[in-house]
């Protein structure tokens, strides 16, 4: 048995076979003859007419028709079993999970050797602006706008 792959929306590569049962057959023999009259009346050089063509023009018109992605398109590992959910913790490893947690104070990390955070202040990284100081209300300040306003009052 022959097996052609396709490459997905999702970047998976899919058995077209395997994923061909889950179309609507209306839409997948219309892309399939869309395909054909393409190829035969005015093809594109640039263009590959085989699986991956009929592909992109199924998804395309499943998306028009039904409002939502052909699901083995988007879904990657569609046709994989699906994972079990992990059981839950009894009450009993919940807890000795619990005492396994050690919070992290300012002294342990010091012990580990982890260099201490940097402050979060609304000036740290983000505002570059100096900070005013009480020398420069001392002295007058001019802005760039005040010195061009200057100039253009004088040219007047």
């Amino acid at each position: 048995m022959f097996h052609t792959y396709i490459l997905t929306y999702a970047r998976a590569m899919v058995d077209f076979d395997r994923a061909s049962y889950l179309m609507d057959r209306e839409l997948l023999q219309q892309s399939i003859d869309a395909m054909t009259h393409e190829r035969d009346t005015y093809p594109r050089p640039d263009t590959t007419y085989d699986a991956q063509w009929v592909w992109d023009y199924y998804c395309a018109r499943h998306y028009e028709r039904y409002a939502e992605d052909f699901g083995p398109n988007v879904i990657p590992d569609w046709d994989q079993p699906a994972k079990p959910p992990p059981e839950p913790m009894s009450d009993e490893e919940m807890a000795e999970a619990h005492k396994e947690i050690v919070p992290l104070t300012v002294e342990r990390a010091a012990e580990l050797g982890i260099p201490p955070a940097a402050p979060l202040t609304p000036e740290w990284p983000w505002d570059r602006r100096p900070r005013p100081s009480t020398e420069s209300q001392d002295r007058p300040t001019s802005t760039h706008r005040d010195r061009k306003r200057t100039r253009r009052s004088r040219r007047k």
